[in-house]
């Protein structure tokens, strides 16, 4: 993975981490680029969000505000490094085959190549729906390396967020340790030398050297075995806290949810709704014939410049009715 990509993946742990508390939101992924790992130093983090139905436009409304606080909304022409939030379904439009084109090798493989960051269970159901996608793929291409890496990356970053003062106070009682060890090392050679220029006493302070050198060692082995232990102990703490974390995050997630909705009620959604879609409804008025939109109850899609039928036709050119696979993929995206 090069330097960007990992840069691109540790802004999205420490911005996205905010969106855990948005109200109805059940699910925020990366895809396109950065989930392909296919990216440039003017590539955006696009993001697609799956809200509760009947919330779709307050998830919108609550996500953008607060990517737009950080300053890492994309809009205008800021667009490196910044988060593009164009495609926006509730839970009851999951099935993306209502938006396929014939034969849509870009959809199919952006489908399997999604990165959830935050999901309380609805990406499984996301799969399950879009099942469709499966017959694209060459026999046994799932990508699931690809998905591995993205996981571990995600996990290392979120680790070493939570866990990082842990470890350096670690860090510090094992150099601690370490400088003891060599303290009494150099004096078990300072007194070795000692008992090399006496003559009798030197060999009594030989053989006392000996022993304090069997108990250097000795607890040189402790010291190692307690190190080992801190260490031990340390990923103990590491795991239990980002469980724990998650466990209360999400506890807090569903109470802050419950809450809106109590105080709240439709009323919100429905001014949100028309809000939005007044301003959807403009905007699709004035994008041009390459731009795909899709402006429902359900679904909110705004993409300027929709490539999948240039994609699907490299695709045919040079492979015909080839399977997908993921270097072949990689290929044609780089048109």
């Amino acid at each position: 993975m090069e330097e960007l990509e990992k840069k691109l993946w540790k802004r999205v742990w420490r911005y996205c981490r905010f969106l855990r508390f948005v109200p109805f939101l059940r699910m925020v992924a990366v895809c396109n680029n950065l989930a392909f790992g296919r990216v440039r130093a003017a590539s955006d983090i696009d993001l697609f969000i799956v809200a509760r139905e009947g919330h779709l436009f307050t998830v919108r409304i609550f996500v953008t505000a607060i990517l737009h606080i950080f300053g890492v909304r994309r809009h205008g022409e800021k667009i490196a490094g910044r988060f593009c939030l164009s495609f926006f379904v509730d839970d009851s439009a999951l099935d993306l085959s209502t938006i396929a084109i014939e034969k849509d090798i870009y959809l199919a493989y952006w489908v399997k190549n999604l990165v959830p960051i935050i999901d309380d269970g609805v990406y499984g159901e996301f799969l399950r729906k879009n099942e469709w996608v499966d017959g694209y793929f060459e026999e046994g291409e799932i990508l699931k390396q690809v998905q591995d890496d993205t996981k571990q990356v995600q996990d290392d970053t979120k680790q070493v967020q939570d866990d990082t003062k842990q470890v350096q106070d670690d860090t510090k009682q094992v150099q601690d340790d370490t400088k003891q060890v060599q303290d009494d090392t150099k004096q078990v050679q300072d007194d070795t030398k000692q008992v090399q220029d006496d003559t009798k006493q030197v060999q009594d302070d030989t053989k006392q050297v000996q022993d304090d050198t069997k108990q250097v060692q000795d607890d040189t082995k402790q010291v190692q075995d307690d190190t080992k232990q801190v260490q031990d102990d340390t990923k103990q703490v590491q795991d239990d806290t980002i469980r724990d974390d998650m466990v209360v995050q999400d506890m807090v997630r569903q109470a802050h949810h419950d809450n809106f909705e109590w105080i709240f009620g439709k009323r919100f959604e429905k001014i949100m709704k028309k809000w939005q879609m007044k301003r959807a409804v403009e905007k699709r008025g004035i994008a041009g014939n390459e731009a795909s939109l899709v402006i429902t109850d359900h679904m909110l899609k705004f993409h300027n410049i929709d490539r999948r039928r240039q994609y699907r036709n490299e695709w045919f050119k040079r492979y015909g009715e080839a399977k997908i696979s993921r270097e072949k993929f990689l290929k044609i995206s780089a048109i």
